[in-house]
């Protein structure tokens, strides 16, 4: 394997070289594969389709298994979903391969409108390291504008406000890279960061993500009797409602009528 050169966050000029990188989601394995030009596959979320992205703008390219179509979203789409972090560096941990690591302690502020009686939520805590952040050129904020994305679309809302964080850049760099941390489907663990031959990764012809589109991914989740169902209930609703009604059947096993 050849050496590795220390490189800034992706959206400086400077990228970080073609690599593969892999977390263990609570023994699901997640591979992250980087192209050397700025673009980055997520291979094993646990969200159906196929996911790119590109810190140098944060947007993800997203395409769901029943839609031929991709969609973008970018971090304006998500500026009244997301809720600041606020963050307080913690005691150092056990290194990651012997890049220093420390916790970083994660609060909402208490006007975060999702927290209970507005009084801010206290987040699981996450370990990071400056180490494999420079190795591959992502930081935490990367994760997360991946993460709230594809919550955000298959969900249509998120309730608690710990899986919708934002950082701010300031943050973000002196955070670094999580190695341990609370993902969507429990413990997330950096397994390791190794470079590799990848090829250049085509970029797809996409559009924008619109609320017609949110809107038909939640309603794919359901069968097509419950489909039925629900459009007969909110069908005459303007999409937007349409979401806010449905978003909340998708943890219910049934539909009431």
């Amino acid at each position: 394997m050849a050496p590795w050169v220390v490189v800034p966050h992706a959206s400086a000029q400077v990228l970080p070289p073609s690599l593969m990188m892999t977390y263990d989601m609570s023994g699901q394995p997640l591979t992250i594969t980087h192209d050397g030009s700025g673009v980055y596959s997520f291979d094993g979320l646990p969200y159906p389709g196929m996911v790119l992205y590109t810190p140098a703008n944060g947007v993800v390219y997203y395409q769901h298994p029943e839609d031929p179509i991709w969609h973008t979203v970018t971090p304006a789409m998500l500026r009244g979903v997301v809720v600041p972090a606020a963050v307080t560096e913690g005691p150092a941990s056990n290194p990651w391969q012997d890049h220093t690591t420390l916790r970083w302690n994660i609060t909402t502020p208490a006007t975060a409108p999702d927290s209970p009686s507005h009084s801010g939520t206290a987040c699981g805590p996450v370990f990071a390291a400056q180490g494999p952040a420079a190795m591959s050129g992502l930081n935490i904020t990367d994760l997360y504008q991946v993460l709230t994305t594809l919550q955000w679309l298959s969900g249509g809302s998120i309730a608690n406000p710990c899986e919708k964080l934002q950082f701010s850049a300031e943050a973000a760099a002196r955070i670094g890279l999580p190695t341990v941390f609370t993902g969507p489907n429990g413990t997330w663990h950096l397994q390791e960061i190794v470079q590799t031959s990848t090829t250049t990764i085509s970029m797809p012809s996409a559009q924008p993500m619109d609320d017609a589109t949110r809107l038909r991914l939640l309603l794919i989740q359901f069968s097509p009797d419950d489909r039925a169902e629900l459009l007969k209930k909110y069908g005459d609703l303007p999409t937007q409602q349409q979401i806010e009604q449905i978003s909340p059947l998708l943890t219910q096993e049934t539909i009431v009528p």
